[in-house]
């Protein structure tokens, strides 16, 4: 009898084992920056490795045909409609803008003939998982009920307000900033009352800009049956989230986020070219490497921003390796190496790099962190603000404007942080962890495949109004009841000075 049932129970978990070694994938990554594709790229690299077949959509398709059963669509495309001039905007602007192109760049997912193929109500297509960007592709969740598949949402930096809110979350409004601003977690009053006024205009621009745009793809591709898109993205088995807590202000959050910092950092290395490793090699004093990223181009900085940055690189007695997309740069100085791309975790490994000069986002961010780089941020848009705030906060790095950009100011803060060896310290705070954010990443992933989706991990609360998850309802009957209470008393008393009040003269008379 024992060795029946401990036969069973191994059958039992050979089985279950087996449903998330052999799992059937669809992912969908078609945010037009490699920034974000190379966190996608390195969890479906990761799950090919462990026996999973997968189907993915991706801006940036990896064409390595050493992977088995991996197939790509290929959307690089959808980088013709990607937003231009973005570090012009301000941050509302920025929020209407990246809405509207959000919409053609989930229309040419879903109208992609593969995907038709895939969503066709006659198609054999079967997955055990979605895993799709969680930003503002709503429409694309709907995946989920045409596939009857679970599905997992995954963010390349930490959640904003409004995505968090949608899963559950709190929005924490006293403690935690904004994700597009640059104060910290201790707000005085104005700076909460601020955080209070930019997270509802965040979050009316969601419900009036963008959810109406994606209702209208949720309709025209899966039909009128289908839930509404505000429902469909509160529906994720899980998200998982580029965040750390040396990178954002401690808050809450459910058991349905699942952080995975860094988990891009076990990329293999490509190695330097040749030119580049002799430039590099040869910096005996150190060497300082400027970029500002995938989405901030050459062409898009103001001439006098450009002159600015060759006056100071200059005057550096460092070299300066710099990300230039144009093909020579006019009045570059000779200890200024230029190039249109480098394996940028190559260059923060090198032993002889002095610092890093970029524009705040979240992954270079932690490749700075991971490979002890000091850190000089000049922010432009996005979540970028927030990310060099908080590390100013914790005397990880130094901010230098944008606008208007200060030539004397990039200098100083090049010589301050150079000097300044905190850095060490963090590297130790960011890598000293539990275990791989990527072995996490790839538990979660396979749990949620195990058990169904994981229904039991989503609250029941992320379906409630806004007003009964504050509790605002329960506040406005508590004062309600205070008020009648305090109102009765009133009248009560009123009524009891009135009645001595006719007593007393009559008393005074008779004696």
């Amino acid at each position: 009898m024992v060795r029946v049932l401990v036969f069973s129970v191994t059958v039992v978990l050979y089985v279950l084992g087996g449903v998330a070694e052999s799992a059937r994938i669809l992912g969908v990554f078609v945010t037009p920056s490699f920034s974000h594709q190379i966190v996608f790229r390195a969890l479906t690299m990761e799950l090919s490795k462990r026996g999973h077949e997968l189907v993915v959509f991706t801006s940036d398709p990896l064409n390595d045909p050493s992977l088995n059963n991996y197939k790509e669509i290929d959307m690089h495309y959808t980088y013709d409609l990607k937003m231009d001039h973005a570090i012009a905007l301000d941050e509302t602007s920025f929020l209407q803008e990246w809405y509207k192109v959000s919409e053609p760049i989930t229309e040419a997912v879903l109208i992609h003939p593969e995907m038709q193929r895939i969503i066709s109500p006659n198609s054999t297509e079967r997955f055990d998982l979605i895993i799709a960007e969680y930003l503002s592709y709503d429409a694309i969740y709907a995946l989920r009920i045409r596939l009857d598949a679970p599905i997992i949402g995954v963010c390349t930096t930490s959640l904003s307000h409004s995505l968090s809110y949608q899963i559950g979350n709190t929005h924490a409004l006293s403690y935690s900033p904004s994700l597009m601003d640059d104060y910290t977690d201790d707000m005085n009053f104005w700076l909460r009352l601020i955080n209070a006024y930019r997270m509802a205009k965040h979050a009316i621009l969601r419900q009036y800009d963008l959810l109406p745009r994606q209702e209208r793809l949720l309709k025209k591709y899966f039909g009128p049956h289908v839930p509404s898109v505000e429902d469909l993205s509160t529906e994720m088995s899980l998200v998982l989230t580029s965040s750390h807590p040396l990178l954002e202000y401690p808050k809450p959050s459910l058991p349905n986020m699942i952080h995975i910092e860094g988990c891009h950092l076990k990329l293999k290395l490509h190695g330097l070219d040749e030119d580049l490793k002799e430039f590099l090699d040869g910096a005996k004093e150190g060497f300082v490497y400027f970029s500002l990223g995938t989405n901030v181009l050459s062409d898009h900085l103001a001439p006098e921003k450009i002159r600015t940055l060759i006056s100071v690189f200059a005057a550096v007695p460092y070299r300066v390796v710099w990300k230039w997309e144009q093909n020579s740069l006019d009045g570059k100085p000779d200890n200024v190496f230029i190039s249109k791309w480098f394996s940028q975790q190559d260059v923060l490994a090198h032993p002889n790099i002095k610092l890093f000069v970029y524009q705040g986002g979240r992954q270079s961010t932690e490749e700075a962190i991971h490979y002890g780089v000091p850190l000089v941020g000049i922010p432009v848009f996005g979540d970028q603000k927030f990310n060099v705030r908080k590390l100013e906060s914790i005397q990880l790095g130094k901010r230098v404007n944008f606008e208007p950009l200060s030539g004397d100011e990039l200098r100083g803060a090049i010589v301050e942080v150079i000097e300044d060896k905190g850095e060490t310290t963090f590297r130790c705070l960011f890598n000293d962890r539990k275990e791989d954010p990527m072995d996490r990443a790839m538990w979660w992933i396979e749990y949620v495949i195990r058990h169904n989706g994981a229904p039991h991990l989503r609250p029941r609360l992320r379906h409630w109004p806004w007003h009964q998850r504050e509790l605002l309802d329960v506040l406005a009957f508590v004062l309600l009841v205070a008020s009648a209470a305090l109102y009765l008393s009133y009248k009560f008393i009123r009524l009891v000075i009135r009645k001595c009040a006719q007593t007393l003269p009559s008393k005074v008379k008779t004696n």
